[in-house]
């Protein structure tokens, strides 16, 4: 029996994303023709419309250094969707799981300079849930207005602002 993974070349992006789906194929029947069979997908990504949520970074940076250290933000986030959001927990597997992140968006050219590290909720976050969770921030390296962009990614899939989800944006001016 041969186990390989694959997915559908004609599949949008969307789908592409979802995860590859399991083709268990076996050694030729006793008819001489091959059998196979379409397990189900590997790991589930979040539907569509499970990307609502609030979110507010409770005591915002308006001016940093560009040679501060890495500051801790305390951040707020509710799940306003109905699906259960899957955490990260040490040493698991990351993919479509939710985390908190952030990045660096220039001002004027709304270019995204930098994507920050992530802050991992404690536990699965069902519908209606909030937390409060601390995510550690670092400067970008060059001077300049900047928008400072948090919200929840679901990895290996999408920030959540890519899928009309929540985000907080606020304005940062960096300094030498």
């Amino acid at each position: 029996m041969i186990l390989s993974l694959a997915t559908a070349q004609s599949c949008t992006k969307r789908d592409a994303v979802a995860g590859p789906t399991k083709i268990i194929q076996s050694a030729s029947s006793a008819s001489g023709a091959a059998s196979s069979a379409v397990g189900t997908p590997v790991s589930q990504a979040l539907k569509m419309d499970s990307f609502k949520c609030d979110i507010k970074l409770i005591t915002p940076p308006t001016q940093l250094k560009t040679t501060d250290p890495a500051v801790k933000y305390r951040v707020s986030v509710t799940n306003s969707s109905n699906e259960l959001w899957k955490r990260q927990s040490v040493g698991s597997d990351p993919f479509f799981k939710v985390n908190i992140g952030y990045h660096w968006i220039e001002e004027k050219s709304h270019k995204s300079v930098m994507e920050g590290g992530r802050a991992w909720f404690s536990r699965d976050l069902p519908p209606g849930a909030s937390e409060e969770l601390d995510i550690s921030i670092s400067p970008p390296k060059e001077a300049g207005a900047y928008i400072l962009r948090i919200e929840p990614v679901e990895e290996a899939v999408a920030w959540f602002s890519a899928n009309n989800g929540c985000k907080q944006e606020v304005g940062v001016t960096v300094v030498p």
